[in-house]
């Protein structure tokens, strides 16, 4: 299976595509790759393999006039952290990257009034698929209990990133979080996707670990509140 670089890159990809899906930009400092994200209002570099002041200077200045409340940085383990602290980053939380053969995931089961929906959309990332688990019935149909992504590489087509997983509160722990990500896996197997990749959180390790992702290794991101 791919590593931790296959991981960093469909991650990329997203950001990048995100950004166009949602009406952002992508633009590039001194050896810096960055995407304004509007629907957050976060300005995210992308996996940098240096950090300077010549890179990180502009591109603040730049997040700050199209609004953008929070600067993050996604780095590689192994990337120096740089000039991050002179401008006031901190460190943020890591995510926990995990990758598992679509083939090992088994199919979707059916849960008791509630219908899983699949979707395509110029709104989102790329050629993304949006996968929303919703009530079937009752006073409440319709009511969009949880969704996930899932985003196929555009430079590699047997990868897909699973992304925006997330379950109301009021319904976790029901089996619904693990429904959409089988449904993804359908999804997945379609379009000729052989190996799933995500980014987790200590939270959601569980949730994947149970339906074979494996965690390969783990990265770092920094932060900085421009607003």
């Amino acid at each position: 299976m791919s590593g931790i670089a296959a991981c960093e890159r469909v991650q990329d990809e997203f950001f990048s595509a995100s950004a166009v899906s949602s009406g952002g930009r992508n633009f590039s400092t001194h050896r810096m790759k960055w995407s304004w994200l509007p629907d957050s209002a976060d300005l995210i570099a992308r996996f940098p393999s240096e950090i300077t002041a010549s890179g990180l200077r502009p591109a603040l200045a730049e997040g700050a006039r199209l609004g953008a409340k929070m600067a993050g940085i996604w780095v590689n383990s192994a990337v120096r952290q740089g000039e991050l602290a002179s401008f006031g980053f901190i460190k943020g939380w890591q995510p926990w990257w995990m990758t598992c053969l679509t083939d090992q995931l088994p199919p979707a089961p059916g849960l008791p009034g509630v219908e899983l929906v699949a979707r395509q959309g110029e709104d989102l990332p790329g050629t993304s698929w949006q996968v929303s688990a919703v009530l079937s019935s009752g006073q409440r149909a319709g009511l969009q209990l949880g969704k996930c992504l899932l985003f196929p590489s555009p430079t590699t087509p047997e990868l897909g990133g699973v992304f925006e997983m997330a379950v109301q509160p009021e319904y976790q722990r029901l089996g619904i979080g693990t429904a959409m990500l089988q449904k993804l896996g359908e999804i997945a197997r379609k379009a000729g996707i052989s190996q799933l990749i995500l980014n987790s959180t200590p939270v959601g390790l569980r949730l994947y670990q149970a339906q074979g992702f494996q965690l390969i290794g783990k990265g770092q991101t920094y932060w900085l509140e421009l607003s």
